[in-house]
């Protein structure tokens, strides 16, 4: 029989598709689409829809209603002891998977926005929206490259670049940036994002060398001779490059990209790791601007940066808890007056801090040995900053998320829980460590015994794990990066994030890297910290709902939650663990809206 189920270009299908049972979607046409609300009785149908409800259940049929779910089993069931027939024959997903939408509980639109307009100039290839990006490895072929790259710009015109790593491109400084393009402005920023280096007429062009130019010896994190802003020195370079990156026309370009990206990964849920790092009233307006719609395939959920509110005005911790939430109360206010709210909004009472340095600069906190060539750490936060800092945030009552990668950093990160615990114990505090690159194994029964919860980018291993091996880590601390199995062993709470674009913002592809540990030289390292398939798509899917204290809405195919799916071209619990991260996305649905993947889903790198 003939189908009425069409989909637009944006992938949006229609009111008046689902008449006839026994259909599968087609593409190409334009219709109206299922908005989040409508009243009518929807059956979404796949050949497999895996609830990842604790049990494990697997259903035929999701019958969902206002957006929510109302019905789950075989089709007979979801449609049996109705007053009525439902409002629609069933949308069937022919030779899909439907899993809940992956939750991604560790994201920055300000990455995106900052980054995605510049070059990247990467050690790995990147498949982006209309550009694929090739690796470039060696010092001659990264320098070269950036001279290639200045010759497409006009003459005198800013030169931004992302991806440069040391390990990959060899050393970079001013003077090598001097030697390659002294006649324009030049930004090369770090793989990790955590440093940026600039030549001279970069440092001219922002007032940091020259007549007035502010002192520079001596400060945190600037080796200015160097050209070089690092961690806290980063926002010193951040401060004078803002009204350039931030700009709206550059920034939301940055942002609109994104969208595909996200969406292209399966992605459902968003939380904003790190929210108000530059200006939270232009971020927010912003944000909101590019991702806010109803027709956003996914939310947003912003969780404030407690050191960047308390650092704006000196104000202090006390003044930053009070001042979020204020905006909260404002925020929600707003959303609930607005004739359409919103699809970004304050995640409440939860707030993000930091420990050490970052992984991929190889700045992360090493108890010793420490790194081989004897170099070492910084602080973003210094253990009594960290410790004074939670103590305000938790007595006020917030879920403290810490950003910590190395194994002394995840040390500090947990004495002050257990300082927390003891002055003001409290359960269910849901207390996450974020990235949780280099550990050793038996932190991971002290995290349980705190109850801590931990957040992981396992995409470190893929990335980085060879090259650590040699340079600073070792073979034995770079074979034990995110030690996801001693976590799962010892009962720890795991979910997985993409940190975006320190990772792919690609939910399978983490889950695959954290099944098979494999880098991308195909070095397998760690055996014994791999997990269970199960268990990496709990920790994208409902472990991750859980880490944003998300997990009775969002993350699992359960009645009255909201009816977010995902749609697989093929069974992740089928296929072999190697070929993980090749399984298409097909689409998703958000809150009962179906929304095609437009660009179709990128290559794993």
């Amino acid at each position: 029989m003939g189908s009425l189920l069409w989909i637009d270009a944006r992938g949006v299908l229609t009111l008046s598709a689902l008449l006839l049972v026994g259909c599968a979607p087609e593409d190409g046409v334009p219709t109206e689409s299922i908005q989040p609300g409508n009243s009518a009785y929807t059956i979404f149908v796949a050949d497999r829809v895996h609830t990842m409800d604790s049990e494990g259940t697997k259903v035929e049929a999701v019958g969902v209603r206002d957006g929510r779910i109302v019905g789950l089993g075989s089709l007979d069931e979801v449609t049996s002891g109705l007053a009525t027939p439902p409002d629609r024959a069933p949308t069937r997903f022919e030779g899909k998977t439907i899993l809940p939408g992956f939750v991604e509980p560790h994201l920055h639109p300000y990455l995106a926005g900052i980054l995605l307009p510049m070059h990247f100039v990467t050690p790995h290839r990147w498949s982006l929206p209309g550009r694929e990006v090739p690796r470039v490895r060696g010092a001659d072929a990264f320098r070269q490259r950036l001279v290639g790259l200045a010759a497409t710009e006009a003459p005198g015109a800013w030169l931004d670049v992302w991806g440069y790593h040391p390990l990959f491109h060899g050393p970079l400084d001013r003077v090598v940036l001097d030697e390659l393009l002294p006649d324009r402005p030049v930004l090369v920023w770090h793989r990790s994002f955590h440093e940026l280096y600039l030549n001279t007429m970069a440092l001219e062009t922002l007032g940091l060398l020259g007549v007035g130019a502010p002192a520079m010896g001596g400060a945190p994190g600037v080796e200015f001779e160097r050209g070089r802003f690092f961690e806290n020195g980063l926002l010193v370079a951040i401060q004078r490059l803002s009204p350039r990156l931030l700009a709206p026309e550059r920034y939301l370009e940055g942002l609109r990209e994104a969208v595909g990206i996200v969406h292209g990964g399966g992605i459902t849920t968003v939380a904003e790791m790190s929210f108000g790092l530059l200006d939270p009233e232009l971020e927010l307006s912003l944000v909101r601007a590019a991702w806010g719609a109803t027709e956003t395939p996914f939310r947003t959920l912003l969780v404030p940066s407690g050191r960047s509110y308390a650092d704006r005005g000196a104000q202090g911790h006390e003044g930053a808890l009070e001042q979020v939430r204020r905006e909260v109360r404002s925020d929600v206010s707003d959303q609930q007056a607005a004739a359409e709210p919103s699809s970004v909004s304050f995640l409440p009472d939860q707030v993000k801090l930091f420990a050490d340095g970052a992984f991929y600069s190889q700045l992360m906190q090493l108890t010793e040995p420490g790194y081989l060539d004897g170099h070492h750490g910084e602080w973003l936060m210094t253990p009594e900053q960290l410790g004074a800092a939670a103590e305000v945030w938790w007595n006020g009552g917030h879920q403290i998320h810490v950003h910590a990668n190395g194994d002394l950093g995840v040390d500090v990160t947990l004495d002050v829980l257990a300082g927390l615990l003891e002055r003001a114990p409290r359960a269910d505090h849901r207390f996450t460590l974020h990235h949780f690159g280099d550990s050793r194994a038996e932190q991971a029964a002290r995290l349980a015994a705190l109850g801590a919860e931990v957040s992981a980018n396992p995409f470190y291993l893929w990335a980085l794990g060879d090259a650590y091996s040699e340079v600073g880590l070792g073979p034995e601390r770079a074979a034990h990066m995110v030690r996801s199995g001693s976590l799962r062993r010892a009962g720890v709470p795991l979910s997985f994030h993409s940190d975006f674009p320190m990772a792919p913002a690609q939910p399978l592809l983490l889950a695959w890297t954290a099944v098979v540990r494999r880098t991308s030289e195909g070095t397998l390292l760690g055996p014994d910290e791999a997990i269970s398939v199960d268990d990496a798509l709990r920790a994208i899917t409902i472990q991750a709902a859980r880490a944003l204290r998300m997990e009775n809405e969002i993350g699992s195919l359960e009645i009255g939650k909201r009816a977010d799916f995902v749609i697989l071209d093929a069974d992740p619990y089928s296929v072999a663990p190697e070929r993980l991260a090749e399984i298409g996305v097909w689409g998703t649905v958000l809150e009962g809206r179906v929304q095609r993947v437009s660009t179709g889903t990128p290559e794993p790198p």
